[in-house]
């Protein structure tokens, strides 16, 4: 319940910081922080008990929240945690003598074209963290705004506090390798799932046995076994339990089923005071062992894959081209590739390009700069009949929806390549499955192993001839006209 209300104190917290147009900042303002500053708020000795509560979550707020660079107007350089690679703000290098005469990230960007100011981050700043800085996209447009870094969508949810909140104060135990090879072995034995779940149970020590509960369970402290004899514990119950010998003794081989039924006929006991008979146990075992055999669809079936070895390229239509866009990430190193192609309805290549990608964060932030760069290539080249191709769903989603699943670090992107599908109207972006994406798969590979960024205009790429002559030959006159 404490950990609850704290979380509740961080969305009071959260509301204050992120809103700073409501009636609740304004008037807090006012009286404990009137620099703005909310994260340094002023102490005084007549503070109310509602905002001294509030205040001591703001720690928590500024912790896991980072400020969102827009067009950079109010967020502090050496204040403000709006690098979300680093805990805190930047700090400059330790032979820096110009770092007090800038303020705001504003003065970082260039205004003429919404670029970074690469010769002053490099004075600024030490190589690492200006290449952290460099792959902030800009968007003036747009103003600066906190968000909530434990959830991918930006959005503050108590839910996400709660549990950060918890992990903190219970430290998870890790699972030893040996009980590691249990629970993996257990989840594939074919039994039924009631039974499958309470073998599980038992083995985590989750059953609600007398010792288990303790003295929080109010009733009789002195309730036994089945037996009579012992103390109740899971251990005892399962496999110690003269009840238990008795039933397996009748040559009963599948032990789960039997723990199962002796749990039932002991939840019988204690709940509906019952009285417990082995012969009756042993003849409900019985059925659902024979329950088990005779359903077959409790067993581990094998996923019967889509057949997608036909999937070839399908042209667009007549008078447009298509650009088919593609990435590959390696998580290890954090390099990327890009591969682009732009095709005519025949399936003639008029262009093909690709680009080498270095500190990517994510697969799908590969995804979304690969649609990112064809966009600005195609509006380089001044073409208006155009449909893009890539086997990113969630990116594509993006862009034609008002999609919540894609990472907050890249709205940016999303806002600036929907504003140029907005001025072209002709424009259109599709999700294609992979196998109908091969070429431009081979070209983003390409650029990630061998370091490569080139682009063909005339020529074709050796690496894609035989994949651009094999989805040629399955274009067909109907698909043309």
């Amino acid at each position: 319940m404490h950990i609850i209300n704290r979380a509740l104190l961080v969305k009071l917290a959260w509301k204050l910081c992120s809103d700073k147009t409501s009636i609740m900042f304004i008037y807090l303002q006012a009286k404990y922080f009137p620099d703005g500053e909310i994260f340094d708020p002023e102490k005084k000795y007549n503070s109310t008990w509602s905002w001294n509560s509030i205040n001591s979550e703001l720690q928590f707020v500024q912790k896991f929240s980072c400020s969102y660079t827009g067009n950079g107007e109010s967020i502090y350089i050496w204040k403000h945690m709006w690098i979300s690679e680093i805990r805190g703000p930047p700090q400059p290098k330790i032979v820096c003598l110009i770092n007090h005469n800038y303020t705001f990230v504003k003065q970082l960007i260039n205004d003429d074209n919404a670029t970074w100011n690469i010769n002053l981050l490099k004075e600024l700043f030490d190589p690492p963290i200006v290449e952290l800085i460099l792959h902030i996209f800009i968007h003036q447009n747009c103003d600066d705004k906190l968000v909530w870094l434990l959830e991918k969508n930006e959005c503050f949810y108590v839910k996400s506090c709660y549990r950060k909140m918890y992990e903190e104060i219970h430290i998870p135990q890790s699972v030893g390798p040996r009980l590691q090879k249990i629970y993996t072995k257990l989840w594939k034995v074919p039994i039924l799932p009631r039974i499958l779940q309470f073998i599980w149970k038992a083995i985590s020590g989750l059953l609600p046995t007398r010792m288990a509960l303790g003295q929080a369970v109010v009733g009789d402290n002195d309730l036994r076994a089945l037996c009579d004899q012992h103390s109740e514990s899971a251990t005892h119950l399962i496999m110690e339990c003269s009840f238990f010998r008795l039933i397996s003794e009748q040559e009963v081989v599948k032990r789960s089923i039997i723990s199962w039924c002796i749990w039932t006929v002991r939840c019988e006991k204690v709940f509906q005071q019952s009285n417990p008979n082995p012969e009756r146990t042993i003849q409900k075992c019985r059925l659902l062992i024979e329950e088990h055999a005779s359903r077959k669809s409790y067993m581990p079936k094998t996923m019967q894959g889509v057949n997608r070895r036909n999937l070839y390229w399908i042209p667009p239509p007549l008078n447009y081209v298509t650009i088919n866009c593609d990435g590959s990430f390696l998580d290890h190193n954090k390099y990327g590739g890009i591969g682009l192609i732009i095709r005519n309805y025949a399936g003639e290549q008029q262009g093909a390009r690709c680009i080498h990608l270095k500190n990517i964060r994510s697969a799908e932030k590969a995804e979304c700069i690969r649609l990112w760069e064809a966009v600005k290539w195609v509006k380089d080249l001044q073409l208006e009949n155009v449909q893009f191709d890539l086997d990113a769903k969630v990116v594509v989603e993006a862009v034609n929806k008002d999609n919540n699943y894609v990472d907050w670090i890249l709205l940016n992107y999303i806002k600036n390549i929907k504003s140029f599908f907005s001025s072209y109207s002709s424009w259109k972006c599709y999700y294609i499955p992979k196998e109908r994406n091969k070429v431009v798969d081979i070209l983003s590979k390409l650029s990630r192993k061998e370091e490569l960024s080139m682009s063909w205009t005339e020529s074709t790429p050796v690496v894609i001839r035989s994949q651009l002559l094999l989805d040629s030959t399955h274009v067909t006159d109907d698909q043309m006209q």
